[in-house]
């Protein structure tokens, strides 16, 4: 029954809903003796021996083997004529009757009403209290005190469940009988969520661990050890270890599937714990599936909505909320709340945290002030319930000094951020994310009272960000700075304030930094790398980082398409041998080059003294409510604060559905008004005889294709005219973080040679001849293979770029000459072209395939998919890089980094920039546009010109074929450099 979890506020922010369980055993069902002694306790009068049992012991044995979560009303069902039968031949008090009793309460609570069982289990607990000597009704005494400690944490009474949890524990210890027991396994289990109600995470993960191997252990693996593991990944994330909790979310499902089914309800909280990660990773479109999947398999099973599906809504409605859709959120919430007031009431943690969740979707809605009135009496609530000290107290604080702050209520907002400081302080080491993002929301309402002391803000405000760097830089693989990105926001708007310029600059970079920040961090030190032996040290990284690329990809791919011969014990091995390889080289490495390895944020003079005359740079970075742009050329810089941010989602949103086809309509007022937010008035000086655009942008507007953005007489010379469009005045060059400089100057005029390097190029493959060979792949794969359009253009296109490119040496790897090995075995030499045309192929389009690949002739032990992991390992110092494919700037969902993909692997494996698109592209326009591009590097423009120009002469059709004027067609293709 441990599958209808509580809902609980993670420590990270109090809109962040887990599911976690206290579980309920599978109860042992005992009959009445048949000798002629009372079941050895003086207390039981009648003599069962003159008592025919027979028929109650028939109806008890019809759900002896069921657990009451399985199906709530059925097991009732079974559940009923059996009491009904203990009650007609034993007294109201027996234990036969009570036991029947706590059997019925199990199936109420099952259902979600936590409130007729707490009503019944707490006088039958009593009545198998005076029977917990007798060896028969020992059980059903544990199976009634774990119920209750089951309702008592549903009523938030935690301190009491605690005692409950620990004495069973103890009882299970002591009993020899019992020593390796799902009961014993359950209460071990019911005991680490009590602890991790008190706080105390180490003995919550401890006694969690305990639970799920002595589960593992058994003859028959309890369904339960699912509900513990999505528990695990709970206790995990709280604790601050957010790669671990992600995992073991992973891992969790992973093994649900192949062990109980994926359609198990108890799979639920699995699948509600994945998405709650997700979303909070940043990827609530992701997280939807999963989150539904998790409500619908508990209203499937209970046959209605039941408070716990109702607190997996809330979940859904967080993540709608994440994604900008508050208006979805609170319709859900709507419906929610109400089921689960009604089932465990109104001041229980899930009905506080569903109100949590509702206060936030207000506050962004813009209704401000209801939302903080319940963000008020939702402190006063936990305040009266919950002990001091308690996360749920402190979280409480936390929003609402956040609605206090946005509606302008300083005093109140100082005082409940101070109060979350002070209760912090006491309950989590300085360095916890939960401490820093705590006292960088205190120090943001510090600097806007009147009054402050801007100098002491400002020493306070740095100190903050070096420690902020520090806890970020523990993980290369940043997590951490994901869970620390909303701190580094507030001190980037904390700085702007105060006319820091600078340390907002770094700070905004760290708010916006991804793993595509850290594979180019870690790819620029492999380049400058004049030692031999580190330099081996940092290729046997890469090499590693792109295994374990590849392996958590294997799980992401299973997750999507579970198959029960997954082998995730395998799989663990796998990733922890890895990363045993990796803290091996680490340190072997040192410290110094290590921290080489290391993402660093770029000062506003270091980016200034690297642009050229005719660079504009435009750093955009995601901050609470809005966005911070640092807009900087080489003799000037201005930053601006652009707070529409509700406006902006939705601008883009209009001008995205333009771009699904050359048959769309596209939106050109939505693109001229979201023109005019981008690029304020007071930023308009700095555009002054620039030509060159370098935009770095995050969250949202890493989607946006800058170049379809229409300028101020976009409106007036209508969608067909060809001088309207932002690409029509700047050539454009996207960046991750801020641009840093490459070798050919970006942006500049002239600065390549004519003599363009040496040109490799691939592609002209065959989708039905991949089909036919690709024996490694699945039916369904061979089928979507052969239904891939054959790129006729693809050949000439790589023999015109080729021609365009001059007399260096070419090379081209067509038709069945495309292969894996022949890239490999290619040396590639600094200053090189590579050129790609072929199919991009994202991760999921086809069976099996769990990361972005190209496709490529399959050949020998090739399967002709060549992975983003394989490209990561490889080394290809190009010049450039040019994907004349679909998706190849796409990331692997449509919330990861705007940069990762195949251009991400480029990077890695030492390219300088890519030309890459982010939609499915036309074959004929892919030939046309790529081979126009370089045409015009030929010509001596560097990359950004040079797309700009392509584009100009497609458009007016000035490269000798039709006029092709929709955005769909060109604005797909950007340059992307590091």
């Amino acid at each position: 029954m441990g599958r209808y979890q509580h809902g609980l506020l993670s420590t990270l922010s109090p809109l962040a809903l887990m599911i976690f369980a206290a579980s309920m055993p599978q109860l042992a069902h005992a009959f009445a003796p048949h000798d002629n002694e009372p079941a050895n306790n003086a207390q039981i009068k009648d003599n069962v021996s003159l008592t025919d049992t027979t028929t109650v012991e028939k109806l008890t044995a019809l759900y002896a083997d069921m657990t009451p979560d399985q199906d709530p009303a059925a097991y009732r069902a079974l559940v009923e004529p059996a009491l009904e039968e203990a009650q007609r031949i034993f007294p109201e008090n027996h234990p036969e009757v009570a036991q029947r009793k706590v059997d019925l309460a199990m199936a109420y609570a099952a259902a979600g009403d936590l409130e007729r069982a707490g009503k019944d289990v707490d006088p039958l607990h009593k009545i198998l209290e005076q029977y917990r000597d007798n060896p028969k009704y020992r059980q059903a005494f544990r199976n009634a005190l774990s119920l209750k400690s089951y309702v008592l944490n549903f009523q938030s009474k935690h301190d009491e469940a605690l005692a409950i949890n620990i004495n069973l524990v103890a009882d299970y210890k002591n009993d020899p009988n019992m020593s390796k027991s799902r009961d014993y396994a359950v209460s071990l289990n019911n005991l680490a969520a009590s602890y991790f109600e008190q706080g105390d995470l180490e003995k919550a993960l401890d006694y969690n661990k305990q639970a799920t191997e002595m589960a593992r252990t058994l003859d028959k693996v309890p369904s339960d050890i699912a509900i513990w593991l999505a528990n695990r990944v709970a206790y995990l994330y709280t604790a601050g270890r957010t790669d671990d909790a992600i995992v073991a979310a992973q891992n969790g499902v992973a093994t649900g599937e192949a062990s109980i089914g994926g359609d198990n309800p108890v799979m639920a909280n699995l699948y509600a714990n994945l998405g709650s990660i997700y979303y909070r990773q940043g990827r609530p479109r992701d997280s939807f599936p999963m989150i539904r999947r998790a409500y619908e398999l508990v209203e499937k099973s209970a046959g209605k909505p039941t408070q716990n599906s109702a607190a997996m809504r809330v979940i859904y409605a967080q993540a709608l909320s994440e994604a900008g859709r508050y208006g979805d959120a609170i319709s859900f919430l709507d419906n929610a709340i109400p089921i689960i007031d009604m089932a465990i009431g109104e001041k229980s943690d899930r009905a506080l945290v569903a109100r949590d969740t509702f206060a936030n979707a207000l506050a962004k809605m813009g209704q401000v002030e209801r939302a903080l009135l319940l963000a008020q009496s939702l402190v006063e609530t936990r305040d009266a319930s919950l002990p001091m000290g308690h996360r749920d107290r402190v979280n409480s604080r936390d929003l609402l000094a956040k609605i206090a702050f946005q509606a302008g209520d300083y005093d109140l907002a100082l005082q409940a951020a101070g109060q979350a400081v002070s209760m912090r302080g006491q309950m989590l080491p300085t360095q916890h994310p939960d401490a820093l993002l705590s006292r960088a929301m205190l120090l943001k309402v510090q600097a806007q009272l009147p009054g402050a002391d801007k100098e002491n803000i400002t020493d306070e405000a740095q100190k903050l960000l070096d420690e902020f760097i520090v806890a970020s830089n523990i993980d290369l693989q940043s997590a951490q700075a994901k869970r620390l990105r909303p701190g580094f926001a507030w001190l980037a708007e904390i700085f702007y304030n105060l006319g820091q310029a600078d340390d907002a600059f770094i700070a905004q970079q760290w708010a916006a930094r991804s793993s595509v920040d850290d594979i180019l961090a870690a790819a620029a030190a492999e380049r400058s790398m004049d030692n031999a032996a580190a330099k081996t040290l940092f290729e046997q990284r890469r090499d590693l980082l792109n295994e374990r690329s590849a392996i958590l990809a294997k799980l992401e791919g299973n997750l999507r398409k579970p198959d029960p011969a997954f082998d995730m014990g395998a799989l663990d091995r796998q990733l922890e041998d890895n990363r045993v390889k990796i803290d091996a080289l680490h340190h072997d490495m040192g410290a110094q080059q290590i921290a080489a390895l290391q993402f660093t944020a770029q000062t506003l003079n270091a980016m200034q003294a690297k642009l050229g005359p005719q660079n504009l740079a435009l750093i955009y970075s995601r901050i609470d409510n809005g966005w911070l742009l640092t807009a900087a050329n080489n003799d000037a810089h201005r930053q601006i604060l652009i707070s529409n941010d509700a406006e902006i989602e939705g601008l883009i949103t209009n001008v995205r559905a333009g771009l699904q086809s050359d048959a769309s309509a596209y939106d050109a007022a939505a693109a001229t008004k979201l023109y005019a937010i981008l690029f304020p008035k007071e930023m308009q000086d700095l555009t002054k005889g620039r030509t060159a655009l370098l935009i770095s942008a995050n969250g949202k507007l890493g989607a946006l294709p800058f170049s379809a953005l229409m300028m101020e007489n976009g409106l007036q010379k209508g969608v067909s005219h060809h001088s309207n469009y932002l690409i029509d005045k700047f050539a454009i060059m996207r960046f991750s973080g801020a641009p840093r400089g490459t070798d050919n100057g970006y942006g500049q005029e002239n600065v390549q040679d004519k003599d363009l390097g040496d040109f490799w190029a691939v592609g002209g493959v065959s989708g039905k001849i991949s089909g036919d060979n690709m024996a490694v792949r699945s039916a369904e794969n061979i089928r979507t293979l052969f239904d891939l359009p054959q790129l006729t253009n693809a050949a000439a296109e790589l023999r015109q770029l080729a021609d365009a490119i001059g007399p260096k040496i070419s090379t081209l790897f067509i038709g069945q000459d495309a292969t894996e090995a022949n890239i490999r075995s290619a040396e590639i030499k600094q200053g090189a072209i590579l050129a790609f045309a072929t199919h991009g192929l994202v991760s999921g389009e086809l069976d099996g395939l769990n990361e972005p690949a190209l496709l490529l002739t399959p050949q020998g032990g090739d399967d002709g998919l060549l992975l983003s992991s394989e490209i990561g390992k490889m080394s290809l110092p190009a010049s450039w890089v040019i994907l004349s494919a679909c998706n190849t700037a796409a990331p692997s969902g449509m919330d990861a980094p705007q940069l990762s993909g195949l251009a991400q692997s480029f990077f890695q494996a030492g390219a300088q920039q890519v030309m890459a698109s982010h939609w499915r592209v036309r074959d004929d326009m892919a030939r046309r546009l790529s081979v126009a591009t370089m045409r015009n590097a030929a010509k001596g423009m560097d990359s950004a010109q040079a797309l700009q120009h392509a584009i100009s002469q497609v458009r007016q059709g000035k490269d000798g074929e039709k006029a092709e004027q929709h955005p769909f067609l060109w604005a797909a293709f950007e340059i992307i450099g590091q």
